[in-house]
């Protein structure tokens, strides 16, 4: 664009609709990050947080809350670091 022979005033308002333009420009599909989208019972509405790698965001996905038994908890503790050369 030639902004030849346009007052300052001109120039900067042709320079700020070129920039809201460029940003209003809709995101292509395969770029937005993908949305959980389970769906609430009380609106009927898909959620609208941003998923995690099995699909769902950390509501809906459940991140896992740990071992429940006794047996599992054991099995964890082997497995951290700190505690991988003790008994």
């Amino acid at each position: 664009m030639s902004y030849e022979g346009m007052s300052s005033i001109q120039r900067f308002l042709a320079k700020a609709n070129a920039r809201i333009e460029f940003r209003n420009k809709p995101v292509a599909v395969w770029k937005r990050p993908k949305k959980c989208g389970a769906y609430a019972r009380s609106t009927g509405e898909p959620c609208k947080r941003k998923a995690m790698a099995n699909g769902r965001c950390k509501n809906h996905g459940g991140m896992s809350t740990g071992p429940k038994s006794s047996e599992g908890k054991a099995r964890s503790l082997a497995n951290l670091k700190q505690f991988r050369g003790q008994p």
